[in-house]
């Protein structure tokens, strides 16, 4: 059974600034990121337990899923009806921080 996916404001601007700064550098890397984080929500609306745990003051149950080739993690949480997308995070970021903002 899947689950409606949601994307906040904050987690679609990091999904374009990533992209755009892919565009920027490879004609094709920012439609490769693209593409690569929709496989990613697609497997998280069938299988919402399959991003690790990363719990925080503020969302217990915030859970991180990792793109395969690019370094950049999805942090979301699911309840039985939706999967929330929060924020879409490069790992060279200082991600505590800005997870502490949601």
């Amino acid at each position: 059974m899947t689950r409606p996916l949601t994307v906040t404001q904050r987690a679609q601007a990091d999904i374009d600034e990533h992209a755009a700064y892919l565009d920027d550098r490879s004609p094709s890397a920012g439609e490769r990121f693209l593409a690569e984080l929709a496989q990613v929500f697609d497997r998280l609306v069938t299988f919402p337990a399959i991003g690790q745990r990363c719990p925080t003051n503020h969302h217990p149950r915030l859970r991180r899923a990792v793109l395969p080739t690019f370094p950049v993690s999805v942090f979301y949480r699911s309840s039985t009806v939706a999967v929330e997308v929060l924020r879409v995070l490069h790992h060279a970021r200082d991600i505590s921080p800005l997870l502490d903002e949601i």
